[in-house]
């Protein structure tokens, strides 16, 4: 038996992190660990491992050289992860989380921003539930972007089963499904809370959307403060309790961000964004593109026709296009670059 395995059955045994830290105080390996458990309490190796191989997950431990950096440096990191799919390796990683019970503009901002952080080449973390967080992978797996989601179950079983589609297409797409507990571990509610510190820790900053005050965002942007990382929150309506939770966090001084673009810019990678979207621009865009620095100021479509001598409806066209690249910004029928 392997490491891997002996762990497995420990974890699925203790139930907790608290346990599982103090097993691992105890003993040297995982292996004392198992052995050290009264018979009755020690959990079944062939089962764990039968477990590990129907689920199609593969276990990485904090020793591996897979496991994330940034998770490693955290308060309490998991001693081993359970991993669906590929973790993705990148300079930068956002986490976007909020509330279940979204509105239709919380789903939406959520969807936005992964969407830009996605062509960013940034790695969004969420949480796979409802609302919020599968709005935001949504967003990411839209442009084709990497995501990773955190489960509070285990990676065996997906919760919500709602989510189970979109499971598949993080995968699909280069990235990953997580879980700190064995494949078959259920999401009991202490574990939602559990699993935020690792949420928060995969990312080098989070962004609330949408958060009521008793809403679990709260706590993962509590763990984001112990662990160093940024904060941003989104505003919305300053009397709707949907952002009341939000606004206590701008209060205590996270930063307002309203665009990807705000965070990209506040992360100092937002000129990463328009080079790499710059790098797919066909020449009438790289035109355009080149018209709007020069002039350094708004100009509508028939003006930017007379300066790149394009017909009208080929600038209108493709300004429409820069626009959903997120390079162009559109002022009222008026257009500069971002």
């Amino acid at each position: 038996m392997t490491e891997e395995i002996f762990y497995t059955a420990v974890a699925g045994a203790a139930e907790s992190y608290q346990k599982l830290a103090a097993l691992a105080r105890r003993y040297s390996c995982w292996q004392e660990a198992y052995e050290g458990l009264p018979r009755e309490e020690r959990g079944d190796t062939a089962a764990a491992e039968a477990d590990i191989k129907e689920s199609g997950a593969r276990v990485v431990m904090a020793s591996d050289s897979e496991y994330p950096e940034l998770l490693r440096q955290i308060p309490g990191p998991p001693f081993g992860i359970f991993v669906l799919g590929t973790l993705p390796k990148a300079k930068q990683a956002v986490a976007v989380v909020g509330t279940r019970r979204a509105t239709a503009e919380g789903a939406r901002m959520a969807r936005e921003i992964a969407a830009g952080l996605a062509r960013a080449g940034v790695v969004v973390v969420s949480g796979l539930a409802l609302g919020i967080d599968a709005a935001a992978h949504a967003g990411c797996v839209a442009e084709g972007g990497r995501t990773i989601a955190v489960l509070a179950g285990g990676v065996g079983q997906i919760y919500p089963r709602e989510n189970e589609r979109l499971a598949r297409e993080i995968i699909e797409l280069g990235g990953a499904i997580v879980s700190e507990y064995p494949p078959k571990a259920e999401p009991f509610p202490s574990r939602f809370l559990e699993r935020n510190r690792i949420t928060s820790g995969l990312a080098a900053a989070v962004v609330i959307v949408e958060a009521p005050q008793r809403s679990g965002a709260l706590s993962t942007a509590g763990h984001a403060a112990e662990q160093g990382r940024e904060i941003f929150v989104v505003p919305g309506p300053v009397k709707s309790t949907q952002y009341a939770g939000s606004f206590a966090l701008i209060r205590d001084g996270a930063r307002l961000v309203r665009s990807a673009e705000d965070i990209l810019e506040d992360m100092g990678i937002a000129g990463e964004e328009r080079g790499a979207a710059e790098e797919k621009l066909n020449p009438d865009q790289a035109k355009i593109m080149e018209v709007l620095k020069a002039r350094g100021e708004t100009a509508d479509i028939d003006k930017i026709a007379e300066l790149t001598k394009l017909d009208p409806r080929t600038v209108a066209s493709e300004v429409s296009e820069l626009v959903l690249l997120g390079v162009v910004e559109d002022e009222g029928g008026r257009y500069t670059l971002c």
